[in-house]
């Protein structure tokens, strides 16, 4: 049980930073420069 919330956790944070990083980089053409 503990860890398959821990699990879950793990890849919710995962995807939602992989998400962000892609928005970050779609939405800020200035970003894709330094990256």
């Amino acid at each position: 049980m503990v860890q398959g919330t821990a699990l879950t956790m793990g890849l919710m944070f995962v995807a939602i930073a992989a998400i962000v990083d892609l928005l970050t980089l779609w939405l800020d053409p200035r970003m894709r420069k330094i990256a």
